[in-house]
């Protein structure tokens, strides 16, 4: 049996220019000061992945990471998250062409990531400019034998009464077997 050698950097939004993040969620990002996001109820962040059926995402190792420097201090935080749903919907992979049918996780942080998130309030409180790098680490389980690509989608929410906020739209990766 062929074991698939892939892992997912999903979305890491310093690098905008590098995936297929929309221009509105970068601007609406940007404006999130660290003292919004100090406010942020952990227990409301949520994070959803959408993947093509027969791809299996490896739920007990995703992570939703949190990153915030200042005056040469870092302080970063791998937040596990855990499944709330799974269901099938569609997807659009783009521009002319046929909606994709896809398996959406949607996840949220466990207790030990609500009490990491709770720890960076203190970093994020301090005084002096910060940077704040979000990404999400999500590697698949299982991919039907001879996949050559993968698009998938992720979106989060930092508040339950929040919008989805697409952090990677439709993206292409390709894979590797070995």
């Amino acid at each position: 049996m062929r074991a698939v050698a892939v892992g997912l950097l999903l979305a890491t939004l310093g690098m905008a220019g590098c995936a297929s993040i929309p221009l509105s969620t970068a601007l609406r990002l940007s404006s999130i000061s660290p003292a919004t996001l100090a406010q942020v109820d952990p227990s409301q962040v949520r994070v959803r992945i959408a993947l093509p059926q027969g791809v299996e995402l490896d739920v007990a190792s995703a992570r939703l990471n949190l990153e915030v420097s200042s005056d040469g201090h870092s302080q970063r935080e791998a937040l596990p998250l855990v499944l709330i749903n799974k269901e099938k919907g569609t997807r659009s992979p783009g521009v002319f062409r046929s909606d994709m049918p896809v398996v959406i996780y949607q996840l949220r942080l466990d207790e030990t990531g609500q009490q990491s998130m709770r720890r960076l309030r203190q970093e994020l409180m301090r005084p002096g400019q910060k940077t704040i790098a979000m990404s999400v680490d999500a590697p698949f389980a299982g991919l039907p034998s001879g996949t050559r690509e993968v698009t998938f989608w992720v979106d989060t929410k930092l508040s339950l009464v929040d919008t989805w906020m697409p952090l990677i739209d439709g993206a292409t990766v390709k894979v590797s077997w070995s």
